[in-house]
């Protein structure tokens, strides 16, 4: 059984280009394909916002600080925001 590298596949280049960066306590994800479902949750498993791409870029202010999980169908992500 061949298992593809997931930096060579088409899949993993994709999400190599999906970008995620928290400034204060705003998120910013670049690199969205319009329609794409994103999901933002507590690290207790705790909905904070689900929506679609409606750009490639988009932006979610978050509700403070602490450890957030980030969904989209190409990528998941654990993010730290460390200001209220």
């Amino acid at each position: 059984m061949t298992v593809a590298d997931p930096a060579s596949s088409i899949h993993g280049t994709e999400s190599a280009r999906l970008r995620m960066d928290v400034e204060n306590s705003t998120l910013i994800i670049s690199g969205l394909q319009p329609g794409e479902r994103i999901g933002i949750h507590t690290a207790s498993g705790t909905t904070v916002a689900t929506r679609r791409a409606t750009d490639a870029t988009m932006t979610f202010t978050l509700p403070g600080k602490g450890v957030y999980i980030v969904t989209t169908p190409r990528a998941t992500r654990k993010i730290l925001v460390q200001y209220p």
